[in-house]
């Protein structure tokens, strides 16, 4: 007979190794992005060369688990061959990285997992933020006029503020304390993130989030609407439409220039790399620079660094078309499972991410969109719990 204890015990030993290990590096995700560290070569080394520690306690608990069929090893193996070829050719590891996480917590809570990173990103946040209170990772005035709070720029500073929110609003609704001062207090923080730290876009999906979540669930709460689930599993590939056909567009289209100027040169930017660098199969290496401007042919001007402030452009240039078709399917099944699973707060957090994804590029990393790791994750046991009591009442 099953010794079913202990297979508890082995899951609750795996759960923590996985928490504990994703925490960490969530919590060196912030760390790294601390003005000091930025600047300290051999901090930012030690702290980059640590993660490989939890990499190998993860790799540890996937072996541990086994709960994968020979087919899907097979498959797995394969798409990660492909992320090891966009590596490869990008030295861009934030996918692959993520794709570690996604296989290694099959199976586990969702929710638990959550609280790690939520806990570790507030112990990293406050760990930046006592060091520019005592002066040791002050980035000075940013170039827009907003102080980055000790990490490296206000954008960063926002980013981990919206995540931080997200966590706390998908927490909140799991618990079934979806409080109403949500509603209040999340258009208050977006504000304070645009005066405090001029981030726009954080700033606007901050305010909204708790709307979004309460309009989606209500809609999705028709089942035989299957119509708005396609289509919001489209998603990702409009957004990759219309991320190439505003940049293709942008010499020759007067509304796109016009748009253009709406979005602080983002379109610009991304037709000036597209056309730089073109888009390879496999991916490749791009240099960005913040030394000299730009000459931008439209406008017979010297405007912006260059950069790619978007996630579309930056997946399609720097990972290539393979890299871009795996990414896509998978918010497309992720999508699919929130639906399937009733996870209007995920759903609607990660649309939300895919607006977000067009005008920044942070969108790839695993601690911003955190609910990417939910893709072979369970639901949490608690809130099944709790709806399987409320079926029967």
């Amino acid at each position: 007979m099953r010794d079913f204890a202990n297979e508890n015990k082995v899951v609750i030993r795996i759960s923590t190794i996985v928490g504990f290990s994703i925490a960490a590096l969530a919590a060196i995700y912030c760390l790294k992005h601390a003005y000091i560290v930025t600047v300290n070569r051999d901090i930012y080394t030690f702290l980059d060369a640590s993660e490989y520690i939890f990499y190998i306690f993860l790799a540890g608990s996937i072996v541990l688990n086994g709960k994968y069929s020979f087919k899907q090893i097979i498959g797995l193996i394969l798409v990660g061959i492909i992320l090891i070829f966009g590596y490869l050719s990008s030295s861009y590891a934030a996918l692959l990285k993520a794709f570690f996480i996604v296989i290694a917590v099959k199976e586990l809570d969702f929710y638990n997992i959550c609280q790690d990173i939520y806990k570790a990103l507030l112990i990293g946040t406050l760990a930046v933020l006592f060091m520019y209170s005592i002066g040791i990772s002050d980035a000075g005035i940013g170039r827009r006029g907003f102080v980055s709070f000790g990490f490296v720029t206000p954008n960063v500073a926002s980013y981990i503020v919206q995540t931080i929110c997200f966590l706390k609003l998908y927490m909140m609704a799991k618990n079934q304390k979806y409080k109403r001062w949500s509603y209040f207090i999340y258009p208050i923080l977006g504000v304070g993130v645009y005066f405090l730290l001029g981030s726009r876009n954080s700033a606007f999906i901050i305010a909204v989030a708790p709307y979004i979540v309460a309009v989606l669930s209500k809609i999705m709460a028709n089942r035989k609407r299957k119509i708005i689930l396609v289509l919001m599993e489209m998603i990702p590939i409009i957004c990759m439409f219309i991320t190439m056909l505003t940049a293709v567009l942008y010499d020759k289209s007067r509304m796109v220039q016009r748009l253009n100027n709406l979005f602080n040169a983002r379109i610009f930017l991304n037709y000036y790399n597209l056309k730089k660098y073109g888009i390879m199969l496999l991916g490749q290496k791009t240099a960005y620079s913040s030394d000299n401007y730009l000459y931008n042919p439209v406008t017979n001007q010297y405007s912006t660094f260059n950069t790619i402030d978007s996630s579309y452009m930056c997946l399609i240039l720097q990972f290539g078309i393979c890299v871009m078709v795996i990414w896509i399917i998978s918010q497309m099944w992720l999508i699919h499972k929130f639906w399937s699973e009733e996870q209007y707060q995920l759903m609607a957090i990660t649309l939300l991410l895919f607006a977000f994804g067009l005008f920044e590029s942070s969108v790839l990393e695993f601690v911003i969109d955190f609910p990417i790791i939910c893709l072979l994750a369970k639901k949490n046991s608690r809130n099944m719990e709790y709806e399987e009591i409320s079926r029967a009442s």
